[in-house]
């Protein structure tokens, strides 16, 4: 087949062709020896690419699966770390350059989060969820870099403060179950439609949730009609 015809075929049928080619049979997947003990399977129905590195007793071990094994696709679907206390950290390029739609860490001893592991997916991250886990500060700084990011969920870990973010994409944002006592203003994320910071936090004195919210709806009526102002001052500016 030629590389003129192989432009007119559908992803759907490269993909497809992808699996069927794959070697020894795994489609996307490298030998599972050189993975392990992450595992790698796929969905030929749905053309999903899954990593579960719930055993994995090490972040070597993670990093090993992704930069030694012979990956044969770099774009996969879903990366998964369930139930596990070994892993403390997500470190820098332990992705490799390995990237993802979905990354679901639950119940575990994650505390920090390089930077660097999550640019690598930073134009295809869709939902991104570190909960009951042990995050006491996440990178935010990098929020608006990950351009496809629609669902951030952190709840049940132990955050104490809540910066100014700046996200192009973000619809739903979770934070409930955290040690909340700081929230600055000056959100920059035009497409939120749900924040949830739970019943049983403690918000810092100051925290008006009614004001918090109406400084949001303000920030997207002013974006989409930029010649008109609903109040000025600097008292607006402060929850």
């Amino acid at each position: 087949m030629s590389i003129m015809q192989l432009n007119y075929l559908s992803p759907v049928f490269l993909l497809s062709l992808a699996f069927v080619s794959g070697t020894k049979g795994q489609g996307f997947c490298p030998d599972p020896d050189q993975t392990s003990p992450c595992t790698c399977s796929h969905d030929e129905t749905s053309y999903s690419v899954t990593v579960d590195c719930s055993r994995a007793t090490s972040t070597d071990e993670i990093s090993s699966a992704f930069n030694d094994a012979d990956w044969s696709f770099t774009n996969l679907t879903e990366f998964r770390l369930v139930n596990n206390e070994a892993i403390q950290e997500f470190p820098e390029s332990m992705f490799g350059n390995i990237t993802f739609e979905k990354i679901y860490v639950w119940n575990t001893a994650v505390s920090v989060v390089h930077p660097s592991s999550l640019l690598t997916s930073k134009d295809r991250l869709q939902h991104l969820s570190i909960t009951s886990s042990r995050i006491e500060e996440f990178p935010w700084e990098i929020l608006f870099e990950l351009t496809s990011l629609v669902e951030l969920d952190l709840h049940g870990n132990i955050l104490a403060t809540l910066p100014a973010l700046e996200s192009p994409s973000l619809e739903l944002l979770v934070v409930e179950g955290n040690k909340l006592s700081a929230l600055e203003n000056n959100w920059k994320i035009p497409n939120l439609k749900i924040l949830d910071i739970g019943s049983g936090n403690s918000m810092p004195p100051s925290f008006s949730l009614i004001r918090f919210l109406c400084l949001l709806v303000e920030k997207k009526y002013l974006e989409k009609r930029p010649t008109q102002k609903l109040w000025s001052g600097e008292t607006h500016n402060k929850i």
